[in-house]
């Protein structure tokens, strides 16, 4: 009797350890940033989902959301110099990002404002390709995908 009760408890203790070593690991604390792929004639990219971020300009910064409480982020990812897209870029190389949330002048040159979106985990993002380098103007295409819960640092994305 006593060694079908252990035998039993070992057996439990095992499935509960494998289950809890089957849950997928988080990534910065539950969030993905975002590093894209795109087609040569894609020059910008709008995305809107949840998450959170700081931002910087010259002379100020500030933050969207934060990791115990993510909001609504709508971001423009831009490929900094031509040539670029069709090739992996993440923003800090080959891109930039600016979110319409924060502060300042948004856009591509000096003095305008950047950030590096951190998207949460399992959510939905709305991905929309576009022709102009600001995400104002040309939608190519739109899709939603959602953010993995892999581990890993980068939701890398092909478009």
């Amino acid at each position: 009797m006593r060694k079908s009760l252990m035998a039993a408890a070992l057996a439990t203790g095992t499935a509960v350890i494998l289950a809890a070593s089957a849950t997928p690991a988080l990534a910065d604390g539950g969030f993905h940033y975002l590093a894209l792929r795109t087609r040569a004639d894609v020059h910008s990219v709008f995305v809107s989902g949840i998450g959170w971020t700081n931002w910087a300009t010259q002379n100020s910064g500030g933050t969207v959301g934060s990791p115990t409480e993510p909001t609504g982020i709508d971001a423009c990812y831009q490929y900094v110099a031509t040539g670029l897209s069709g090739d992996w870029a993440r923003p800090g190389q080959q891109m930039q990002v600016y979110v319409n949330q924060g502060g300042g002048r948004q856009g591509i040159g000096s003095g305008y404002q950047y950030s590096n979106p951190r998207w949460q985990d399992a959510h939905n993002l709305t991905v929309v390709t576009l022709s102009s380098s600001d995400c104002t103007a040309g939608a190519l295409s739109k899709k939603s995908v959602s953010v993995p819960t892999d581990g890993l640092t980068y939701f890398w994305l092909s478009l």
